[in-house]
């Protein structure tokens, strides 16, 4: 028979897809059970990138309904989420109270994907260039004009209406995240309905979470803060966060976390205290971040710490996020540095090492190094060598080719629900 691994895999490509037909067939595996539970999660995540409107509503029943798995019914929140429809609002409320931890988090994580903008201007906004591009050059007979202007008011009345229902629910969903974010018994909800905050946007958002960054008892929390208010770049959120990162009593993850944001809101005055912690390696996970700051700010003072750890011995744990940061920072050298450890007489050790900071370099220029490294015949990558290079090679071809935010949820785990983190930190 098929495995259950390719099962699941067929399930998601579905999904993928679009196939609308596609949504019988993968209700009747979740319905099916048979104790599957990763072919069953396989399914509904596939049903809530299908999107349309009958697997919507499975999902919902699916969720809401008892006696259901609780993993299943936390895996069906976020993949309701993915549509990003703001009708789902009340069904993620309902579920933040659930009594079941996973559920939570998930309907947390969810708020954050609810889109904020009416259709209706959207379909304005489409309607007008398609008009623009379409008449631009042979004008309209006055009755016309008329008609496409009458058409583009009631469209405009429409969006109008839309948009102040939808800031309603904006401020609705920022209250309840305000209240579980100080009341859930359980620090990773709290933590995720603060990165919800910072995906939403707004003043009330900000003013919370700038709120935690200087009085959160929770390093954690005060951390998870700083990340959210990097996703709303704003000038009081990134000097709370520059104040608190210098404090002593924070601990080294923190500090890496309150780094890595304001590097992503590019805050150059963080440069000297970044570099410092850079250069101590203390902390693999605070230097790391460091790092990544630096290269998002483009401070090329620390091109030579980087390439030292990244072309040396010492230090493995730390080449690949040194290895972004270069890449960051657009070194060419260091590509071409790393390509001929790929093909030297160097140890496997270091080959593997080479080849996992060229996966976090993302140019096409570290693809061709790795593809020339593995069909070397000079020295011929054997067992876990080729393997390193092959998984590097699948590494770069996942995230393409430039340190980019996507904007797309790569990972389909609930423990890395935001897209910043996952496509910078890339650890």
């Amino acid at each position: 028979g098929v495995a259950d691994s390719e099962r699941a895999f067929a399930a998601l490509a579905l999904g993928v897809l679009g196939d609308g037909d596609a949504s019988q067939a993968l209700t009747d595996i979740v319905r099916r059970g048979r104790g599957e539970r990763d072919i069953a999660s396989a399914a509904l995540y596939a049903l809530g990138l299908l999107g349309d409107a009958r697997s919507q509503v499975f999902l919902e029943y699916f969720v809401l309904a008892p006696g259901h798995d609780d993993v299943l019914r936390s895996v069906a929140a976020q993949a309701l989420a993915y549509s990003g429809r703001s009708e789902s609002v009340d069904t993620f409320a309902r579920l933040l109270k659930d009594p079941d931890v996973n559920v939570r988090r998930s309907a947390a994580i969810a708020f954050g994907r609810i889109d904020f903008v009416s259709a209706f201007r959207r379909d304005l906004e489409s309607a007008q260039a398609e008009l623009k591009s379409e008449f631009s050059g042979d004008g309209l007979s006055p009755a016309a004009a008329a008609r496409f202007e009458g058409y583009l008011s009631r469209m405009r009345l429409k969006a109008d209406e839309d948009e102040l229902r939808l800031n309603q629910v904006k401020k609705h969903v920022v209250e309840t995240l305000l209240d579980a974010g100080l009341s859930d018994a359980d620090i990773m909800v709290r933590n995720f309905s603060a990165l919800s905050l910072g995906q939403i946007g707004g003043e009330p958002a900000e003013a919370a979470l700038i709120d935690l960054v200087d009085n959160a008892g929770n390093d954690s929390h005060r951390a998870f803060a700083s990340l959210a208010l990097a996703l709303m770049p704003s000038a009081d959120g990134r000097d709370a966060i520059r104040r608190n990162v210098i404090r002593q009593r924070i601990d080294a993850d923190t500090r890496a976390a309150m780094l890595l944001a304001l590097g992503l809101l590019e805050d150059q005055e963080i440069s000297g205290y970044a570099l410092n912690r850079l250069r101590s390696l203390g902390h693999a996970d605070l230097a790391a971040y460091s790092a990544i700051a630096l290269g998002l700010i483009d401070e090329q003072k620390a091109s030579r710490p980087l390439r030292e750890v990244v072309l040396g011995q010492s230090h493995p744990e730390l080449k690949r996020p040194f290895g972004l940061a270069l890449g960051l920072l657009g070194l060419d050298r260091t590509i071409e540095d790393l390509g001929s450890l790929l093909d030297s007489g160097a140890s496997a050790e270091t080959r593997i090492r080479a080849a996992a900071a060229l996966s976090a370099i993302r140019d096409h220029r570290s693809i061709k190094q790795l593809v020339s490294g593995a069909q070397s015949r000079k020295r011929p990558p054997k067992d876990l060598v080729l393997a390193a290079y092959v998984r590097a090679i699948g590494v770069l071809g996942e995230r393409g080719d430039l340190p980019v935010l996507s904007g797309r949820f790569r990972d389909l785990n609930y423990l890395t629900p935001v897209p910043v983190l996952v496509e910078f930190a890339l650890l």
